[in-house]
């Protein structure tokens, strides 16, 4: 996008935004009749109306059928179960960005209209909102209560507005997303493959019965996009229990995260410490030796995005030490977990790592007698 109409659409945005809150602040104090509590119905209407925005993205999703997998608001992240939702304090992971939604597309059917329906239901879910409130705050005026209902229309309307207006920020806004969607989508670019990679995931494709070609277009990519490759690498020969193939890939594993720059390791930090324990699982499995494994562990933060993985090696190195009952609490509080997930491929695949743990007990059993 032009760096100056990129510059010009922020000025309107933050125009937008300055009579947003005049207009919402204006209205409820009409409603309320007090300036202090005016202020406090302003932030509440345009709080609500950010909640709203991001529901709507998700009803956007759900309509094509696509699979949403986290919801942040307001640095609150809820993150999509196989039945409920996971709730936990994130924090902003995107400066300037109030919240968003994560969704991946339903395998199988055209990426642009689940695309589109994705990026519009946020603006449209306002434009609802703004719509039936303004028309319940007219049929009920002068009462005092229409003077609220209208402040929380003017809140819905302006956050519809303002990320209609074509801009690129941190994240592309919903209006820059829907022109480009409009203008048609490459879909063999590395990031619509990745999110093909997902959703063949999801949909119960291992990472063994992945397209190599869909894989070998992310490998050709810089670093970064390299180490995703890498992961699917790792988890396809674990799969196959291929444990001297996954154990070789750990110098590329090296070699990618010391081409990253400051910025890039920050942001891979998790997928970096998530591949290096899984490397140390495979050497283990390989090695037969749960020392160095037991030394691993996931930062808090990471154990808790991926409940499943630490108690999955932790059972391995109860298995390699002869604690067969501990090694079967153990995969089974990981295999409760794993089946918690909407990652259907996930499934399989911790369910093929249990049983090579389980065949690792068997083995250490016969030397043993």
């Amino acid at each position: 996008m032009n760096r100056w109409i990129n510059k010009l659409a922020q000025a309107a945005r933050v125009a937008l935004s300055l009579a947003t809150g005049v207009a919402t602040f204006y209205l409820a104090c009409l409603g309320i009749g007090a300036f202090g509590v005016g202020i406090l119905f302003m932030w509440l209407f345009i709080w609500l109306s950010l909640i709203l925005h991001e529901l709507g993205h998700v009803a956007g999703a759900r309509i094509y059928g696509m699979t949403v997998w986290r919801v942040n608001i307001s640095g609150l992240e809820f993150h999509a179960q196989h039945r409920g939702w996971r709730v936990r304090l994130a924090g902003f992971p995107y400066r300037r960005v109030g919240g968003f939604v994560q969704a991946f597309p339903l395998f199988g059917r055209p990426l642009r209209p689940q695309m589109i329906s994705l990026a519009l239901g946020g603006p449209l879910g306002n434009l609802a909102v703004a719509i039936f409130c303004g028309a319940c705050g007219w049929l009920l005026l002068p009462e005092r209560a229409a003077f609220l209902s209208l402040s929380f229309a003017a809140a819905n309307l302006g956050s519809a507005l303002i990320n209609l207006v074509p801009h690129e920020g941190t994240l592309p806004s919903d209006g820059l997303t829907f022109i480009r969607l409009l203008r048609g989508i490459d879909e063999h670019t590395p990031g619509h493959v990745h999110a093909r990679l997902i959703s063949r995931s999801i949909a119960g494709q291992t990472a063994d019965q992945l397209p190599e070609s869909e894989i070998s277009v992310l490998e050709q990519q810089p670093p970064p996009i390299q180490l995703i490759a890498l992961w699917y690498r790792l988890k396809a020969d674990q799969n196959r229990g291929d444990w001297a193939s996954a154990d070789s890939r750990r110098t590329e594993l090296a070699e990618l995260e010391l081409a990253l720059i400051p910025a890039q390791k920050e942001a891979l930090s998790d997928l970096s410490a998530t591949l290096r324990l899984e490397f140390a699982f495979s050497r283990a499995m390989l090695t037969r030796d749960g020392n160095d494994l037991a030394e691993d562990a996931l930062p808090t933060k990471l154990a808790s995005t991926l409940p499943w993985l630490q108690p999955r090696c932790d059972a391995l190195v109860a298995a390699l030490h002869g604690d067969k009952a501990r090694c079967t609490e153990l995969l089974k509080i990981s295999q409760q977990h794993a089946e918690k997930s909407v990652d259907k491929a996930l499934w399989s695949s911790e369910a093929l790592l249990r049983r090579y743990i389980t065949a690792a007990i068997g083995e250490r059993n016969h030397v043993e007698r």
